[in-house]
């Protein structure tokens, strides 16, 4: 091979690598939406779910980085690959993210409403269905042992009643 070809599958190394890590970045800023989505319908994030995610992203992320490597250039790492997959990263960040940030976000919040809005129906249909009766029965045992405890307070002096 002559050395003007090697410097073209070089630089054709080099854009493929920047494409690697223009694609590791979009897929980072989707489980930040995802993980943002679901922290603004829930209020909070669960720690083992966060520890899920980021272990679910580094296997990702290295797999498409060792396969990228693998097909471009044979499995050898030279200085240029890695700075292509940084270099891919950083446009993505200052070019794309804002864009396809947001339209991620919305898209994962609405896939979160929806999800909710469907578990909620079905939670209450599996409600009335199974527990009409037990939770009548529940409900008038609970009235009466409120009641049954607001009299014991006001014989006790106590003027108001809060949280009962």
């Amino acid at each position: 091979m002559s050395k003007s070809s090697e410097i073209i599958a070089s630089i054709i190394d080099f854009f493929s690598m920047m494409s690697g890590g223009f694609f590791i970045a979009l897929l980072f800023d989707v489980f930040r939406s995802m993980r943002k989505a679901v922290r603004r319908n829930n209020g909070k994030n669960l720690t083992i779910t966060v520890y899920l995610q980021d272990l679910i992203f580094l296997l990702l992320s290295f797999a498409v980085l060792v396969l990228l490597i693998y097909r471009v250039n044979g499995g050898c790492l030279d200085w240029y690959i890695s700075l292509g997959c940084i270099l891919g990263a950083v446009i993505y960040y200052y070019f794309a993210e804002p864009i396809a940030g947001k339209f991620i976000f919305v898209i994962f919040f609405a896939i979160v409403k929806v999800l909710k809005i469907i578990y909620m129906t079905a939670y209450k249909l599996a409600a009335k269905l199974h527990f009409r009766e037990k939770g009548k029965v529940f409900m008038k045992k609970s009235v009466n042992f409120t009641k049954k405890r607001k009299k014991m307070l006001k014989k006790a002096g106590v003027s108001e009643i809060h949280n009962i």
